[in-house]
This record gives C-alpha cells, sequence and structure tokens, in this order.
C-alpha cells in the first residue's frame, strides 16, 4: 500500500492534465455512488438496487490509491462503467426521463469528449452514447412498465436537485481545467514563438557575419548598401564608400603564419570599427580587404575619417611583431550609380593608393 503523499489527490499540482481528469473523474464516480448509497438506505430502497453504488465506490476507492501513471486507464474503466452500465441502471430504477438521469447522460457524454484525445474518437464516443440513450429513453417511452417510478413527488424534486449539483458542479471543474489547459498551451506556444524568433534573429545576425572579423559578409553588406542607394534616392542624404586593403599581408602570412595573420585581421577590424561613427558600416569585402559605408559631410570630413582610420591602424599594431598599414580608396555616392560603378571608383582609387606606395589614402 502507498503512503498518502504517493497518491496521486495529494499530487495534483504536478499531474499531467489527463491524470487530473482521471482524478476528478474517478472522485466524481466516487461522491455520486457514495451519495446515492446513503440516499438509497436512507429512503428504504431495496439493497440490490445499491449494490452499483457499492460497487462503484469501492471501484473508485481502490484505483485512486493506485499509481498516476496507471490512473488514466482506471479512469476510462469508471468512466465506461457509468457509461454503459451504472447510468442506465439508474435511470430505470430511478423515474426514467421524468428524474435526473437525462443530465446525468449529457454529463458523461461530455465527460468522455473532453477525455478522449483524437476528434475521431470524440464523434464515435459522442454518437454511439447520444444512440444508446435516445434508445433507452425511447425504449421506456413504449415500455413505461421497465421504470421504476418515484414514490412521492419530494422524491422527484430531490433527485432533480442532486442531479443538477452534481452535473453542474463536475462540469464546471472539468472545463475550468480544460480551460487552464488550454491558457497553459497557448502560453507555452507563445513563449515557444518567441524563444524561436530570438534563436531566428540570433542565427541571421550569426550569418550575417563574418566568424573572423566580427564584421558584417560580403552579401550582408552589399544588402545594407543596395538600401542606402535607394534610400539616397528619395532623400538628400549623402554616402562615401571607403575600399581598405591590408599592405604586404601575404608577407605576414608567409613570415608570421596564417594564425598570427587571422589575428592581425581581427585587430584592423574591430580598429576600424570603433573608431567609425555609430551609423557606419563595415564589412569584410574578401581576404584582407574590408568595405565601409560612411556618412558624407564633407570630402574634407571624409578623407579626415579615412586617415585617421589608416594611422590608427598602424597605432593598435605598433606593439606586434610586425606594423601592419592600410591602403585606402574613397569615392562618393550619387543617387544614379549602381553598385558596379560604386566598387569600381573605390577599387581604382585603392589600386592607385598602393601603386603609390602603400599606407595612403587616395580620395578622387
Amino acid at each position: 500500500m502507498k503512503s498518502l503523499k504517493s497518491l496521486p489527490i495529494f499530487n495534483y499540482r504536478e499531474l499531467s492534465y489527463r491524470q487530473k481528469l482521471a482524478v476528478i473523474y474517478i472522485l466524481t464516480g466516487l461522491l455520486m455512488s457514495s451519495l446515492a448509497f446513503v440516499m438509497n438506505f436512507f429512503f428504504d430502497i431495496p439493497f440490490w438496487m445499491n449494490i452499483p453504488n457499492l460497487v462503484i465506490m469501492l471501484m473508485c476507492i481502490i484505483f485512486i490509491s493506485l499509481l498516476p501513471e496507471k490512473i488514466e486507464k482506471f479512469a476510462l474503466v469508471i468512466i465506461y462503467l457509468f457509461a454503459l452500465l451504472y447510468i442506465p441502471f439508474n435511470y430505470f430504477i430511478n423515474g426514467g426521463y421524468n428524474g435526473a438521469s437525462p443530465l446525468y447522460f449529457v454529463m458523461i457524454i461530455a465527460y468522455f469528449a473532453l477525455y478522449t484525445e483524437s476528434m475521431k474518437s470524440t464523434i464515435f464516443t459522442t454518437i454511439l452514447l447520444s444512440t444508446i440513450y435516445t434508445s433507452i429513453m425511447i425504449l421506456s417511452f413504449h415500455y413505461p412498465n421497465l421504470v421504476i417510478t418515484y414514490t412521492d413527488e419530494s422524491s422527484v424534486l430531490i433527485d432533480n436537485i442532486f442531479g443538477v449539483l452534481a452535473a453542474g458542479i463536475s462540469l464546471v471543474i472539468v472545463s475550468h481545467l480544460t480551460l487552464n489547459r488550454y491558457i497553459y498551451e497557448r502560453d507555452q506556444n507563445i513563449n515557444l514563438v518567441k524563444s524561436l524568433e530570438v534563436k531566428n534573429t540570433l542565427l541571421e545576425e550569426l550569418s550575417s557575419i563574418d566568424h573572423l572579423t566580427g564584421v558584417y559578409q560580403r552579401q550582408t553588406f552589399f544588402g545594407v548598401l543596395e538600401d542606402k542607394l535607394n534610400l539616397i534616392k528619395k532623400t538628400d542624404e549623402k554616402i562615401s564608400l571607403m575600399m581598405i586593403d591590408v599592405d604586404h599581408f601575404k608577407t605576414i602570412n608567409d613570415t608570421w603564419g596564417h594564425q598570427y595573420g587571422d589575428d592581425i585581421l581581427k585587430k584592423i577590424a574591430d580598429t576600424i570599427k570603433n573608431s567609425l561613427p555609430n551609423n557606419d558600416v563595415i564589412g569584410r569585402y574578401g581576404g584582407e580587404e574590408f568595405i565601409v559605408l560612411t556618412k558624407f559631410f564633407s570630402e574634407k570630413s571624409t578623407f579626415d575619417l579615412a586617415e585617421r582610420l589608416r594611422k590608427r591602424v598602424s597605432e593598435i599594431t605598433a606593439k606586434e611583431k610586425h606594423v601592419a598599414t592600410i591602403s585606402i580608396g574613397v569615392t562618393n555616392i550619387s543617387p544614379n550609380d549602381d553598385v558596379k560603378d560604386i566598387i569600381f571608383r573605390a577599387d581604382t582609387n585603392l589600386y592607385k593608393a598602393k601603386a603609390s606606395g602603400r599606407n595612403k589614402t587616395v580620395y578622387e
């Protein structure tokens, strides 16, 4: 025998939805059969009429004391006994359709509908039980002698009051549980969707970022450039583009290794990114080349920014094995430009910077 604390009724909050329903159904069966047993005894009903109540009481007491993982199956046994034997039997001994039994018919159909998991099972069970109960009522109408009628009006009143209370309270409890389950699952789904949105956003960010340098990948940068081009066609905003190349990078790799070369690229990318104004954009064009979009205020301010980046890179790498330098080609962007034209002009200026001795800025 299990301890009281291990019984499902004492661990109700920890049970699943169906286990909670199972506990409610078994307790409802226990309560209804116990009250019916007491009332029958009080009204001097023959003992044989009380046997079904006694059987249901004992089964409920036994089932509620078993392990939670088994209680779902036992609850189904109780519901079937109620639906196919207990309630039809009570229908015939308690006034037929003049008593409270039709309320129990409705209650048990609702119980099955809430307890079955598939729509097919729900529809099948609803049609089956509705057919059985309708047939029972038609049968009792044509053969009234099959029904044991009430001895007085007070018995009818008591039975109907009991029926309304039992069916009403149990259906309210089950409906409340079902609603809570719906709200819980809805909240879980909302949280899941939000979590997926956050993860998708993170994945998009990760896929748009160059993993080595932490700046935009080439494809992402060109997407930003396209957006900027569409923007300046509608506004008066002016922007410039810088092509940046690390000087003698192949020599750095060949002399100190690719790992050292990667470290230099990271430091240069961080230096440029941290030296740019907030709304400027940097991407890795390929290999040791970077590309920058910056807001244009004047040719002097754009040139000064490029020079500041160039000098800052040399300062940051001064303590390394090799003082890294960069060459920069700058061009302004007009509303009629396309991406190829912009890149061509910036690349041409970069080539001039490298051809004139490197570690320079060319802005034409």
